[in-house]
Formats: structure tokens, C-alpha cells, sequence
């Protein structure tokens, strides 16, 4: 008998585990969700916040920084965006830098 109810309690939460959605976190783009450009990123402020990026990029793909801050955004093309940021709070954006193939090419950097 305790082994029938150890067997259905295992079934159980596996049962959960399937039926789990995982959440989503507000930092990934859904996939539908249409990609900014590499124009997206031209004529940068003089000092650019996290918020401004988002308002006009949306949110990034990824958050890859360990110890600072790096969002990723894949563009239309097929590049990549990474724009980074050192605050300990991640306000401020440090720098954007575009990412095609083997080139890197600097879009802004702070003053």
C-alpha cells in the first residue's frame, strides 16, 4: 500500500510539473513581438537611462551581465544589439555597441 501511494504521489507531480507554466520574465521580447532595427539606435542622447532604451527598442532579448548590467537585443537583420551599464542600480547605459558577423561597431558611449 505505501508503495501505491508513493507511486501516485510521484505521477502527481509530474502531472503538475507538465501542466506548470514557466513565467515569463518582463526582460525577454516575446517572440512575436516585432524587432527593432538598427535605426532604433541612432541619434542616442548624450546620457541615455535604461527607460529611454526600453521606450524605444522595448524590452531586451536577454540579460546576460554577471556583476554589471548586459541587455541583448536581436534586431530584424539578424545582429545584435548590446547595450551595457555598470550603475549598481543599471540606470545609466555606459555604452551600445552593434554586433554583425566579426564586426563591432560602438554606437554610444557615456561621457
Amino acid at each position: 500500500m505505501k508503495r501505491i501511494l508513493q507511486l501516485g504521489a510521484v505521477t502527481m507531480m509530474a502531472l503538475c510539473a507538465m501542466n506548470a507554466q514557466t513565467p515569463v520574465s518582463p526582460l525577454v521580447t516575446p517572440p512575436s513581438a516585432p524587432r527593432p532595427t538598427l535605426t532604433t539606435f541612432t541619434n542616442l542622447p548624450k546620457i541615455l537611462t535604461y527607460d529611454e532604451l526600453v521606450r524605444r527598442a522595448g524590452p531586451p532579448d536577454k540579460d546576460i551581465g554577471s556583476g554589471i548590467f548586459i541587455w541583448i537585443y536581436q534586431l530584424a537583420d539578424g545582429s545584435t544589439i548590446s547595450a551595457s551599464s555598470g550603475d549598481a542600480d543599471g540606470k545609466r547605459i555606459n555604452s551600445v555597441t552593434h554586433i554583425a558577423r566579426d564586426r563591432r561597431t560602438e554606437l554610444y558611449r557615456a561621457k
